[in-house]
Order: structure tokens, then C-alpha cells, then sequence
């Protein structure tokens, strides 16, 4: 655990747990979505499967259970890329465990001092999918503007002055109009598509909350903000 988290001296336990703490490391999370009651057993079942299928491809690899994920520690990976073996560790555990199962391929850290950064990476990264259990496998690289954004997201929560606060008269359906229009960069007939609705409907909609807000959507920093605002 003191290797994912940094709360102790990384280098010294690297050598404790008999690996070269300057190793570069590839860092690979799992995720099991089974139900909440079953977790605990889930995780163990998998850390069982997961130790065995690591020690095969790497004499070295680390498996460490954390915050109801498996991290797994693949030090100077050589030959199939940690994508390619997380791959096939996940249908091993999907067919052994009958649940789905997520794996984040977050990167390689230089050296073992740099894995604490990387786990972050990788459980924000199976935060993003989530909601998609067909994708098996994902690199942070993929999905990394969405990663990148969650963490804005989580700042701007916790400073509310850096947001436009004149959006906060809209309802729901109106703020729902204008994240499409801004989705869209203003192509009205295809946010009116994605809202189903016509597109002078919208044109309507979008008048109606400049006229409220004050908002003036030929601003390029107004947009910006207001895009923003409606996605924290």
C-alpha cells in the first residue's frame, strides 16, 4: 500500500519487496463492477486470479488491493505491452468471476518513486468509464481530456467564485438547450438533433437565455465560461 500512496519512504520498500526502486514501472488498475455486497469477496477471488496472471508475465509484479480497486506493478515490462496483458487478464477474470471487470493502463513511472501520481491516474481513469462496461481495457491517453476535466471540475467545485453565476436562473431544460448549443459551437440544427426538437425551437431558447442571463454568446471567453459553469 506505502507504494501506491507515498506515505512512506518508496524507495526503501521497493527494496524490501526485493524490486529496484529506480525500475521504471507500468501501473494497471482494476475495477469490478459486481454488486456492492459481493466487492469484498469479488476483490479477493481476483487478487488471487490477478496475482498468478502477473507472476507468470513478471517474476516481479506487485499486486496491491486498494480502495476497492487492484493495482498491479509491472516493473520494465518488455514484450507484450501492459495493454496487451491487461487484455487478456481481464477476460480471465470475467470468465473466472462471471462479472464485468475494468482495467486503466495509467502509464509507466520512471522509477518506483512515481507510482502514487499514476494510481491517481488510473482510478480517474476507470472513474471516466464507468458507465461503459464494454470497454475493457483503456488507456489514460484516451481518455485523458476527459480525465484532465473531472479534476477542473472537482476545483471549481470548491472555489464557486470561478464560474458564471448568472446561469444559475436557468432551468433545466433551458440549461440543457444551451450545453447543446455549446457542444455543437453554435450549429443550431445539429444541437436541435441532439435535443430532438426543431431548430427555430432552439433559436428561441438560445434568445430567451441571452436575454436572461446577459450572456453574449459572440464572446469567445463568455462561451468558454459559460461551458464550463454548465459542465461542473
Amino acid at each position: 500500500m506505502g507504494l501506491l500512496t507515498g506515505a512512506f519512504d518508496t524507495d526503501a520498500l521497493a527494496r524490501h519487496l526485493g524490486t529496484d526502486p529506480s525500475t521504471p514501472v507500468a501501473v494497471v488498475a482494476l475495477a469490478l463492477r459486481g454488486p456492492e455486497a459481493d466487492l469484498p469477496w469479488l476483490l479477493d477471488q481476483a487478487a488471487e486470479i490477478t496475482s498468478v496472471y502477473a507472476s507468470a508475465y513478471r517474476r516481479d509484479a506487485l499486486v496491491v488491493p486498494a480502495c476497492g480497486l487492484l493495482y498491479v506493478l509491472l516493473p520494465a515490462t518488455t514484450g507484450r505491452s501492459p495493454a496487451a496483458w491487461a487484455g487478456e487478464l481481464v477476460s480471465v477474470l470475467r470468465d473466472n468471476l462471471g462479472t464485468p471487470v475494468q482495467a486503466a493502463v495509467a502509464g509507466t513511472a520512471p522509477r518506483m518513486r512515481a507510482v502514487p501520481s499514476l494510481k491517481k491516474v488510473a482510478s480517474r481513469t476507470l472513474d471516466v468509464v464507468a458507465d461503459r462496461p464494454e470497454r475493457r481495457v483503456t488507456a489514460f491517453d484516451e481518455v485523458r481530456s476527459s480525465v484532465v476535466l473531472r479534476d477542473l471540475f472537482d476545483t471549481l467545485a470548491d472555489m464557486p467564485r470561478l464560474r458564471d453565476d448568472r446561469l444559475d436562473v436557468l432551468d433545466g431544460e433551458q440549461r440543457r438547450s444551451l450545453s447543446a448549443y455549446l457542444d455543437a459551437f453554435g450549429d443550431v440544427t445539429a444541437a436541435a438533433g441532439r435535443l430532438h426538437v426543431h431548430p427555430n425551437t432552439l433559436r428561441h431558447r438560445v434568445r430567451r437565455i441571452c436575454a436572461l442571463t446577459g450572456l453574449d454568446l459572440d464572446d469567445a471567453d463568455q462561451r468558454l465560461l459559460a461551458a464550463i459553469t454548465l459542465r461542473a
